[in-house]
């Protein structure tokens, strides 16, 4: 049962407007970053170019896992959760600076996670007491200041915030099944893009605010799909991967051209490149001994 107390608008909304994609990260395709754990290790930041070269670590190991990052609109700042100081907090870095990661949230016995930027520089976050079923989505400033939680669900929710800055994009479980809202930044116009699916991890939104990126399908073949946010919310499957390979963690390039994603199979993890409409797949790095997680692209 969701927990969240406003009125689901029945109306077709677009994330922002026209005027409001200058707010967007559109750019140059800068570096790709991801989680990674060889077996047996705890999750941590690495980084890839475009062309599968320059594999190396985005930062040095901390004390616990670092996972889900995501890049600053301007491409010089990183979030990501990290259990650095125990439990997982919201940090921020600027990789290679030489400057020490700083916790946005520390908060003792709260688990945050998958922090999501505004083209204004604000965060959005996850955020679930250790052992409890309750997840609130909070915003705050980009050094931890002005924390509000817009949102009381269900676990286990997935997000991210529009590039147009106007609305973030959730999908969350309802009644056995799953469901996908938007809603604006404090809390309020709530509208359902979808409800009834058997699976939905969302991923990424399109630079452009018009396409979001999630995982779907059966268990055993869960491939990649979009959703239109306006009109009449149309789905399109984008992967078709084998039974017993799902195509997951995906992230659209800065230019909207492409999307790089993780295909997880049974021979290992690879990340994969394709263009924005599906075609054209093909290998960008493949892992021996590497298992791959969220991934971000970086605007420059």
């Amino acid at each position: 049962m969701r927990r969240l107390t406003v009125c689901v608008l029945s109306v077709a909304v677009v994330i922002g407007s026209a005027s409001a994609a200058q707010a967007t990260f559109p750019g140059r395709n800068g570096t790709i970053a991801f989680a990674a754990r060889p077996p047996g290790e705890l999750k941590s930041l690495r980084q890839i170019e475009p062309d599968g070269t320059g594999l190396r670590h985005l930062l040095p190991r901390g004390a616990g896992e670092d996972r889900a990052p995501a890049w600053s609109p301007d491409g010089t700042t990183l979030a990501f959760a990290s259990g650095r100081s125990g439990n997982l907090d919201i940090w921020t870095v600027e990789p290679h600076s030489g400057v020490r990661p700083v916790n946005l949230t520390e908060t003792p016995g709260i688990d945050e996670l998958l922090p999501t930027w505004s083209p204004a520089g604000r965060i959005a976050f996850t955020s679930q007491a250790i052992g409890g079923d309750t997840v609130t989505i909070d915003v705050m400033d980009a050094n931890g200041a002005n924390r509000v939680s817009i949102a009381s669900l269900d676990a286990p929710v997935s997000l991210e915030w529009s590039p147009t800055g106007a609305r973030i994009v959730y999908a969350v479980v309802e009644a056995g099944s799953r469901s996908i809202y938007s809603i604006r930044p404090d809390g309020s116009g709530l509208v359902r893009l979808a409800g009834g699916l058997p699976r939905a991890v969302i991923y990424d939104i399109s630079p452009d605010g018009r396409r979001v990126l999630f995982q779907g399908g059966a268990t055993t073949t869960n491939g990649l799909y979009e959703i239109a946010v306006g009109a009449d919310h149309h789905i399109r499957r984008l992967t078709d991967p084998a039974a017993h390979v799902l195509d997951e963690h995906a992230s659209y390039s800065p230019n909207g051209r492409k999307i790089v994603f993780v295909r997880r199979a049974p021979g290992g993890d690879a990340l994969w490149l394709m263009r924005a409409d599906g075609t054209s797949e093909h290998v960008l790095k493949g892992f021996a001994f590497l298992r791959a997680y969220g991934i971000s692209w970086q605007s420059l």
